[in-house]
């Protein structure tokens, strides 16, 4: 009997997390992780407003309104009752609704006469597949089995892409398929693997139902807006980073818009012209026939911190997949001209490499055929025209491309460029204030308009203006005179004999030996820190060195990353590990060591008194043979987001928990020791955990299995031999298996 499980001989506690915006079901999410992310699972969605009679006249006032678009002041919120119903179970929220779409292609009529309307719904506790905020479009408004299809494509080229999917619809007993797709949002963005940051888009404010214009009158005018407003309110660290990339965003908005003709309405190059990934998504979306969503009043940006730049975000294409390239673009021609200007060189050779991704790849069709409600040979049918199209396309536009001249991209400066925008403004006669300077003074702000007017303003004023370019009901717009292109508080450097790239703060000490593969960080300061990216460390081996800050404690900082967005002393970003080892020792960052959007092998990590967590792993597919943890702040290692195999771990010390595992992760550890520790498990959020021997010592709990974000469900986890004298915590949503390996 030594040999069995001696935590049957423990107590337990059961723990019901409240202020958790958990749903009501009736089945155990930690059960079903799996199920609860394919989308042909669910069975339907039905949507109660109790207040239908307003509801209904709402709908009316929208089809009778005289405008061909939707008017603004109609879209009237309304509490909601809303039912998921599962193969497996039902959920129950609360939610709101309230119509959605700019045209009115987004009303309709069943054959009977019943009324049919774009939603955007809100829930106030739950999740469907991960989104709390989400639309349910008509399909013919985003040609149905297309975007489908083009969002599974564009993730699988590494563009970022919501979640769409086709679901059967009950709102108020009126039947219907609609299309599921997810809001931009936090959610949408760690779905992609990205960590969150801000989200732009061009205003559309000015181009349809603006007082007495005509629609997209002011499009000489209209710039781009911040659509995560609460992430900058956040704290100092987001303010700074939402600024930076948005006087960023708002100047090539503003170059685009006072040189639309030759940009051919759809040119706008946010990383400059030579940009790889925008040519990219360019390209991928004419093939596709959507240059629609090439639009800059329809066009997504998020900013990444790691790589410094913009990525694109998909976002209403008006897809045609089934097209040839004689029909390219609907109203845009794709000719000579446009593609000079849009292309490089070096660009044809680049993007045919990374077709590969896609083309003949089973998973691609499984993924489709999992998003939509047709048999599966009829979605097999339709994908083997649209791929075919789609690569035939590719071809005649790399082969036109070919035959271009390329040209250098005339551009005006940024002087032209706002003399024009203010005439523009003055000959359209619209009033707006145009703020040209901000300045940041004890946490709010000052500011300077073109006119040489002073303006005080507190954060909530400054995020309104980047949300809504608006300030108390007044048009009120920031674009910057200051360029800043080039962040002063750091270095990127390339070293010889050493595939990748450092970027680092002022204060750290680079030593690179490419011969004996040795990385040495020192910290000059104890906020120093620096980002290894798209690397190769096959073989290396990185050692971070810290000094200690007697006054500053990692958990007093004003956020969890600086002003560059990173959160760890030592990060990785899109590194490539085999046979590498890492130690970090006295960092005093919000994490050790921080690796992100990686994979490999790793031999050992080491790290040594860390002011809060240790090791922190994001959205990364890692094994690593050796964990060895002493001291940390917070959580020994923690990790989200990706798929992780560990051999040993032995933690000792964890201020909170010894491993903690997040975000939809599965991770699997062969023998686990956590010797003083709040929690020595904790398997949080969808995650699957399984551990073949566990033993804990000194700990308030063993481990803990629970939901603790509303986006998320409950976790699985599963033990084959622990060692444990002490209770564990199991909510309601959560399972654990024990003895079994």
């Amino acid at each position: 009997m030594k040999h069995k499980i001696l935590f049957f001989l423990v107590t337990y506690l059961i723990f019901s997390f409240k202020g958790i915006a958990t749903a009501d079901c009736n089945f155990v999410s930690g059960k079903y992780s799996n199920d609860l992310s394919i989308p042909n699972k669910i069975n339907f969605i039905n949507i109660e407003i109790p207040k239908s009679g307003k509801f209904n006249k709402n709908f009316a006032k929208i089809v009778v309104s005289k405008s061909k678009n939707i008017p603004p002041q109609l879209k009237k919120k309304f509490k909601a009752n809303i039912t998921i119903k599962y193969s497996f179970g039902k959920c129950v929220y609360e939610a709101i609704v309230k119509q959605s779409g700019d045209w009115k292609d987004h009303v309709d009529f069943t054959i009977g006469g019943k009324p049919l309307r774009s939603l955007l719904v809100k829930l106030k506790e739950g999740n469907i597949l991960n989104a709390i905020k989400f639309k349910l479009f008509l399909p013919e408004t985003r040609n149905n089995l297309h975007e489908i299809l083009g969002t599974v494509l564009m993730r699988k080229l590494g563009f970022i892409a919501p979640e769409t999917f086709q679901v059967k619809t009950i709102v108020n007993g009126v039947e219907s398929v609609m299309l599921f797709q997810e809001h931009a949002s936090k959610e949408m963005l760690e779905r992609n693997k990205r960590r969150e940051g801000p989200i732009f888009e061009g205003d559309e404010s000015l181009l349809w139902s603006f007082k007495n214009y005509k629609n997209f009158s002011l499009e000489p005018i209209s710039l781009a807006r911040m659509i995560n407003k609460n992430w900058f309110l956040k704290g100092k660290s987001s303010q700074h980073i939402s600024l930076y990339s948005y006087r960023k965003i708002q100047r090539a908005y503003l170059d685009y818009s006072q040189n639309m003709s030759s940009r051919k309405q759809l040119i706008i190059f946010p990383n400059g012209e030579n940009s790889m990934m925008f040519q990219k998504y360019f390209i991928t979306l004419l093939a596709m026939n959507g240059a629609h969503g090439l639009r800059p009043h329809n066009r997504r940006f998020y900013f990444n911190s790691f790589t410094n730049q913009f990525e694109p975000i998909y976002y209403d294409g008006d897809l045609r997949l089934d097209l040839d390239s004689k029909d390219f673009s609907g109203h845009f021609k794709v000719d000579n001209e446009l593609l000079q200007n849009a292309f490089t060189k070096s660009f044809k050779d680049t993007y045919q490499n990374s077709l590969k991704k896609i083309f003949g790849l089973n998973k691609v069709l499984l993924n489709f055929q999992n998003r939509v409600l047709i048999d599966n040979e009829e979605a097999k049918f339709f994908f083997k025209i649209a791929i075919s199209n789609t690569k035939n396309n590719i071809s005649k536009l790399l082969d036109k491309l070919k035959k271009s001249k390329s040209i250098e991209f005339k551009t005006s400066s940024f002087t032209q460029n706002i003399n024009s925008y203010l005439n523009n403004q003055k000959s359209l006669g619209l009033k707006q204030t145009v703020i040209s300077s901000l300045g940041n003074l004890n946490g709010n702000y000052s500011g300077l308009s073109l006119d040489g007017d002073k303006i005080n303003l507190n954060q909530n004023e400054i995020g309104a203006i980047l949300s809504k370019n608006n300030l108390n009901q007044k048009r009120t717009i920031y674009i910057s005179e200051v360029n800043n292109d080039i962040d002063l508080e750091k270095e990127l450097k390339f070293f010889e004999n050493f595939d990748g790239e450092i970027v680092h703060s002022k204060g750290l000490k680079v030593s690179v030996d490419g011969l004996s593969k040795k990385i040495i960080l020192y910290q000059t300061n104890p906020s120093d820190w620096v980002l290894i990216k798209n690397a190769n460390l096959s073989g290396w081996n990185v050692s971070f060195f810290g000094i200690k800050n007697k006054n500053l404690n990692a958990q007093e900082k004003d956020q969890v990353f600086n002003f560059s967005g990173m959160t760890g002393c030592l990060n990785l970003y899109n590194t490539l590990f085999d046979r590498t080892s890492i130690s970090v020792n006295k960092a005093n960052c919000e994490d050790g060591a921080n690796i992100v959007n990686s994979m490999g092998n790793i031999k050992k990590i080491d790290v040594k008194d860390a002011g809060s967590d240790a090791l922190d792993i994001d959205f990364s597919s890692v094994n690593i043979d050796h964990i060895e943890v002493s001291n940390a702040g917070n959580d020994c290692v923690d990790v989200s987001g990706g798929l992780y195999k560990f051999k040993i771990v032995n933690l000792s010390n964890c201020g909170d928990k010894g491993v903690s595992i997040g975000e939809k992760s599965e991770l699997k550890i062969n023998k686990l020791l956590v010797e003083i520790a709040e929690i020595g498990l904790s398997s949080k959020d969808l995650s699957l955990t399984n551990v073949i021997t566990a033993q804990f010592k000194k700990v308030k709990y063993c481990f803990e299995a629970v939901q603790k974000k509303q986006e998320f469900g409950g976790a699985r986890l599963k033990f084959g031999y622990i060692d444990c004298k002490k209770g564990y915590i199991i909510d309601k949503n959560s399972i654990k298996l024990l003895g079994t390996k």
